[in-house]
């Protein structure tokens, strides 16, 4: 059985903040909330429907794969009613313009680490490595960090967020 996390985002060929080049996965969860935060649609531990209207071209595709009716006609674009919403993600597969897309997928360790090992002949080259941004609320914190770690083919670095008054010495 493999450890899963929700996977925000995968940054593939990073070189902005540090050396070499890099891929960055981005998990759900963190608590912080920061004001300053440049990704708020990774604070909630669940999947999150995004929604972008001036993406959207009203070919309507989407209403009809929504079965909570949670889509529906908007006077240029469509309209997302989130109290009807739970998240499946069945409209954002038939949302071609990428108006609709799902912020957090389930992912397995495994596959992190097939994603990662992609770009390690690049990361040979430019002195780069992959790096696992987390929180340590994230299923992904206890074990796979040591599956993650024994797995990948290059270096990982971790980044975890947490609030120091929630850690507990056996939390460490």
């Amino acid at each position: 059985m493999s450890c899963t996390g929700l996977v925000f985002d995968i940054d593939r060929f990073a070189s902005h903040d540090g050396p070499g080049i890099r891929t960055t996965i981005f998990l759900k969860g963190c608590p912080l909330s920061c004001l300053w935060c440049h990704s708020p649609e990774s604070q909630s531990p669940k999947p999150e429907l995004l929604f972008r209207a001036d993406r959207c071209t009203a070919c309507w595709l989407c209403l009809e794969t929504c079965p909570r009716k949670a889509l529906s006609k908007g006077e240029r674009a469509v309209s997302l009613d989130r109290n009807l919403c739970d998240g499946c993600g069945r409209c954002c597969d038939v949302c071609y313009p990428g108006a609709l897309e799902m912020a957090g997928r389930e992912r397995s360790a495994d596959e992190i680490v097939e994603r990662i090992g992609r770009d390690a002949s690049f990361f040979h080259r430019s002195g780069g490595g992959a790096g696992l941004r987390q929180s340590r609320f994230s299923p992904l914190w206890r074990g796979s960090r040591l599956i993650l770690w024994r797995k990948s083919p290059v270096f990982l670095v971790v980044g975890i967020a947490f609030a120091w008054s929630s850690v507990r010495d056996s939390d460490l």
